[in-house]
């Protein structure tokens, strides 16, 4: 992705400790002698919206889209449609695969924490509120060591194993419910509506036929082997690491649909 660092927000200055005021809390210490970071400005301005809205009442857990984020993601042609959501998808999936090669969890991938750019497809994963550091495969400081002190497999060290990768398949499980949520929708011909709808209801607003026509969908003309709409997100949901999500958004992006 062409903006940020890797699909995130990008990072413009860290903000040093003033020597009269610490900003060091015992609560949330920082780096030595920081104690803030300024991010880039992504502003409605230059074209940045946010792709989703937090879930409603009525949904719970998945996200709404209101007629103006709708409209975003189906303004053009089918073929412009479905190149903007691959290429959000994908950047989405790039920021999420960065963290995690770091050892960061993010802890909330939602559309409602990703920003679009519709002219071009570029989204930025932001809010890092909910970020959590669980190690990397080679900080061997971040796996406990057996009770004789070697690194051997112990109870221990497969139990924080075991922990450690359901906190990046969770990330990766809720990569997958945004893929499906934005390709859908950038599949299905608009509808004209009114508030905030999650994808089923907005999928109960169309007509049997273009359901089934959107699920059908072949995508990546130009792949060694199409696969339609429904099998691509039923794969990506069978990911367990990010990488091999990122690796198919873009192998389906390379296929054909690499360009607005």
């Amino acid at each position: 992705c062409g903006t940020g660092s890797h699909g995130l927000m990008r990072v413009r200055a860290l903000v040093a400790e003033d020597s009269s005021r610490k900003c060091v809390t015992e609560a949330h210490a920082q780096p030595a002698g920081v104690c803030g970071v300024v991010f880039d400005v992504y502003a409605e301005s230059h074209g940045w919206h946010s792709l989703g809205n937090p879930p409603s009442m009525t949904s719970c857990t998945r996200d709404s889209y209101t007629a103006a984020q709708l409209a975003r993601l189906q303004e053009g042609s089918s073929e412009r449609r479905l190149q903007r959501g691959v290429r959000a998808c994908m950047c989405v999936a790039a920021a999420v695969q960065h963290l995690h090669s770091r050892g960061f969890i993010h802890g909330d991938v939602y559309a409602h924490n990703t920003l679009l750019r519709a002219s071009d497809g570029e989204s930025v994963l932001v809010d890092l509120g909910a970020a959590f550091y669980v190690g990397t495969d080679q900080d061997g400081s971040a796996v406990p060591s057996s009770a004789d002190g070697t690194a051997g497999l112990s109870a221990q060290v497969q139990r924080f194993a075991g922990a450690r990768a359901g906190c990046f398949r969770m990330d990766v499980a809720a990569l997958g419910v945004l893929v499906e949520e934005v390709l859908y929708l950038s599949v299905l011909p608009p509808v004209e509506t009114s508030g905030n709808l999650e994808l089923a209801q907005i999928r109960a607003l169309h007509p049997a036929s273009e359901l089934e026509a959107a699920k059908s969908r072949v995508l990546g003309s130009e792949a060694a082997e199409p696969v339609t709409l429904d099998a691509f997100c039923r794969k990506v949901q069978a990911c367990t690491r990010a990488e091999e999500a990122h690796s198919l958004l873009s192998s389906l992006s390379a296929s054909g649909l690499s360009s607005l």
